[in-house]
């Protein structure tokens, strides 16, 4: 019988050390905690500030250079707080100057 060291010995670690374990599940939480936290973006709350949940909203975001991105979705509630949630395409728009 051939027997891979490496996995022999992390397998022997896991039985003999229990602490091993609990190590690898709080691991695994911590990242997935961590990757639904995140910012929350005051223009997409400001949207949905006056509107009912699932009504449909939109917002803009200047990005530099005359350039601007629009964003559109419905409200809804993300852990406490009221705010658009994209389900369209962002589309990018160019500002430019108005012309007489």
């Amino acid at each position: 019988m051939i027997v891979d060291s490496t996995n022999a010995r992390f397998s022997w670690q896991m039985r003999t050390r229990p602490w091993c374990k609990v190590v690898a599940v709080l691991g695994t939480l911590t990242f997935t905690a961590v990757a639904h936290e995140g910012h929350v973006d005051k223009d997409a709350q400001l949207a949905c500030k006056e509107k009912e949940l699932r009504a449909s909203c939109q917002y803009v975001k200047e990005t530099g250079d005359n350039v601007a991105k629009v964003y559109s979705g419905f409200c809804q509630k993300i852990s406490s707080n009221k705010m658009c949630v994209r389900n369209q395409p962002i589309k990018t728009i160019v500002l430019g100057p108005l012309e007489n």
